[in-house]
């Protein structure tokens, strides 16, 4: 009789390890439950309060101001996505990558770090590229018809350098393409006025643009200069966003060209 009590209890004792192991976990616990690094239980790494989620610039907000003329000419939605060929031509030589575009976030203008307007919304869009150096864009709206810079960061191997963005106006919304003919703007879009670079859009006109296996529509090209000399054009599309562009920069030149949109017509061939 002694040595069956001593059994169940040995037993008893065995159920409430195992119950412990798995139920509040530590380290080794099944991901999802409580406590452990790997589950979505507030108060871990992985939730609210660092830097992924909410709080940060790094996320939607729950509540924005919504602006649905100036979103649907920009194509701004979470979700939109783009991919492009990406060719960087010069010192030491020709670099051939692929990126994509998407919009992952939106943002009341007071959630961001630190904060903004109160009337704008913000959409992050992160550039991933399959080779080179990652890139994260937040471009805001406020009602003025403008879309304006906020904020860059360029991602590194064990940290990221943020720069941050001085509103300036980069497009603007129209009735119509021909209503942009002769617009100048601050920046260019997804090309940042970072590490060292000032960038500006002079002029805008239409133009044809190539694409695609002898694929073309018409859209708006701007004309990029800094420090006063052309340095090259940039195209886009209202509700299709980013076609492409060329620009120099240095010793070296950038040229992107769309192969993918989310948001595009099937008759775009993307």
């Amino acid at each position: 009789m002694v040595c069956r009590g001593a059994l169940l209890l040995i037993c008893l004792v065995a159920a409430v390890g195992c119950s412990q192991d798995w139920g509040t976990g530590d380290g080794d616990g099944v991901d999802g439950w409580s406590g452990d690094d790997d589950d979505f239980v507030a108060g871990d790494d992985d939730t609210a309060g660092d830097d992924d989620t909410v709080g940060d610039d790094d996320t939607s907000s729950d509540d924005t101001s919504s602006y649905p003329d100036e979103e649907s000419f920009f194509a701004l939605a979470v979700g939109n996505t783009w991919t492009y060929d990406e060719r960087i031509s010069g010192d030491p030589q020709a670099l051939d990558d692929g990126i994509e575009v998407s919009i992952v976030g939106r943002i009341a203008g007071l959630d961001m770090d630190p904060p903004r307007p109160e009337g704008m919304v913000i959409f992050q869009f992160e550039v991933n590229r399959d080779l080179g150096t990652d890139e994260v864009h937040w471009y805001g709206i406020d009602g003025t018809t403008t879309l304006k810079w906020v904020k860059s960061r360029v991602e590194g191997d064990f940290e990221h350098q943020d720069y941050e963005g001085d509103e300036s106006v980069i497009l603007r919304s129209a009735a119509s393409e021909a209503a942009l003919v002769g617009r100048a703007y601050d920046g260019a879009l997804l090309v940042a006025d970072i590490e060292g670079h000032d960038y500006e859009v002079t002029n805008s006109t239409q133009a044809t643009f190539f694409y695609g296996a002898g694929l073309e529509i018409e859209s708006v090209e701007n004309e990029v200069q800094e420090d006063g000399n052309g340095v090259g054009r940039q195209y886009w599309k209202p509700e299709w966003g980013l076609l492409g562009f060329n620009i120099s920069q240095g010793s070296t030149s950038t040229e992107w060209e769309i192969t993918g949109c989310s948001v595009c017509p099937p008759t775009a061939g993307l």
